[in-house]
């Protein structure tokens, strides 16, 4: 794109490069997710830590202790932060 100065178009700039950032944060199967708030589903389960299910590109959630099926809507647009796993270590004596 050719420079500009434009406020709307500078604005219009930033706020693409955001949606951009957000869309290319990379999910893996088996990870585990945290949402600000509180999400609810039909089923009357409503949580904000779920574990990533990705089959092919198909990314769906089971709840924090590994049960349901969820579909959240366009989950990549929404604030959320990998939990990060904890990893007990085997004890080796010599």
């Amino acid at each position: 794109m050719s420079p500009t100065a434009k406020e709307h178009a500078l604005d219009w700039r930033r706020r693409c490069l955001v949606r951009l950032r957000m869309h290319g944060r990379k999910v893996e199967d088996g990870m585990r997710l945290r949402f600000p708030r509180a999400i609810s589903f039909g089923d009357g389960h409503s949580g904000t830590e779920f574990i990533v299910v990705k089959k092919g590109e198909r990314v769906t959630f089971r709840n924090s202790e590994g049960r349901g099926s969820y579909r959240i809507t366009s989950f990549r647009d929404l604030a959320w932060m990998v939990v990060p796993e904890t990893k007990v270590h085997r004890t080796v004596f010599a």
